[in-house]
């Protein structure tokens, strides 16, 4: 009597396989990048925590730093250790400050003329309008421009904000 072909074991060691490479996966993941990638993060002298999740196929690292004398800078160090620890997996870096109402309320001062310049180019007048209403106010701020983004610093009585703008330029064609 010959036995036909018994797709029950088929489906459940299919299942259980799945199983156990989800779990690998997860342990790699968590072992493997997920410690090393945070560990290194804090212990770079201008970070106060770091941690990291999944944001569907997108990893959020979120680093809470510390006041800073040149975000620029310190954004790119983290940036390489990130990008080190992930290669070329879709992430996200988010920074944490110490910001305070009085301090948002400075950058949306401003934020019209960031955005602007991220998209139009126009970073000289980015620098002169946001000078004017940050010095007439007393903040301490630092903007600085690379070929990727803008970063902007603004300190207040022991608080400070970061923000951090890719720059969009407008593509060709009519109207730019």
């Amino acid at each position: 009597m010959s036995r036909g072909f018994r797709w029950i074991y088929v489906a459940a060691a299919a299942v259980i396989t799945l199983a156990v490479l989800s779990v690998s996966y997860s342990s790699y993941e968590k072992v493997g990048v997920k410690k090393p990638l945070v560990g290194e993060l804090s212990a770079h002298s201008d970070v106060v925590g770091a941690s990291v999740e999944k944001d569907g196929p997108v990893t959020v690292v979120q680093i809470d730093l510390k006041k800073v004398p040149d975000l620029a800078k310190t954004y790119r160090d983290l940036d390489k250790i990130v990008s080190k620890h992930l290669g070329a997996a879709a992430y996200r870096i988010e920074i944490g400050d110490a910001g305070t109402p009085v301090l948002e309320e400075a950058y949306h001062s401003i934020h019209f003329y960031v955005e602007e310049a991220s998209m139009r180019g126009t970073f000289g007048e980015m620098i002169r309008e946001s000078s004017s209403k940050l010095e007439e106010s007393g903040f301490e701020y630092k903007i600085s421009v690379d070929g990727k983004r803008i970063y902007v610093q603004i300190a207040k009585e022991g608080a400070y904000l970061y923000r951090i703008v890719d720059q969009r330029p407008l593509k060709g064609g009519a109207g730019a």
